[in-house]
């Protein structure tokens, strides 16, 4: 059976496969691939249509050309099955951050936490406890003969410390 190619987006100066093959289009050499050495995704260097080279993981460029059904806020492409070697189409899901999260705490990929204090460090808990944060920004003050700056503030200077 032949292989069907597509024009990829963002690097119009090569083509995909359904199967994962990347190509260049005007020699028809075929891109070889590596795997990265901690997450394990298949990728390859690719320069984009404003000629500066990019790492492109297959997955994304999979999913980014066959699947068409991305909808606002799904910004992640997860392997359902959990194996990042199998890049099939059928095994490739665009999905939210949570939704994500969620698939790797099932498969065992990801622990859950459940720890608060990681909550602390999110937009989410800065943006409701600004006041706080800005009050407990330490005050500057100089030294002269030494030259070194030093703290001075009645709050701690670890944000773990802060009480919410």
């Amino acid at each position: 059976m032949k292989q069907i190619y597509e024009t990829m987006k963002g690097f119009s100066q090569y083509e995909i496969s359904r199967k994962g093959i990347i190509r260049k289009i005007v020699s028809k050499e075929i891109i070889s691939m590596r795997v990265h050495p901690i997450y394990r995704y298949t990728m390859c260097d690719l320069q984009d249509n404003d000629l500066i080279v990019r790492t492109a993981y297959l997955h994304k460029e999979l999913a980014r050309n066959f699947i068409r059904t991305r909808k606002k806020g799904k910004l992640y492409v997860i392997h359902i099955n959990g194996n990042p070697h199998d890049n099939s189409i059928k095994n490739l899901k665009w999905a939210t951050p949570s939704e994500a999260q969620a698939i790797q705490i099932k498969l065992g990929i990801r622990k859950k936490t459940g720890n608060p204090e990681i909550y602390k460090f999110s937009k989410y808990w800065k943006a409701k406890h600004a006041a706080e944060i800005n009050a407990a920004k330490p005050k500057r003050l100089r030294i002269k003969k030494k030259n070194r700056k030093i703290y001075s503030t009645n709050l701690p200077l670890n944000p773990r410390k802060i009480k919410s």
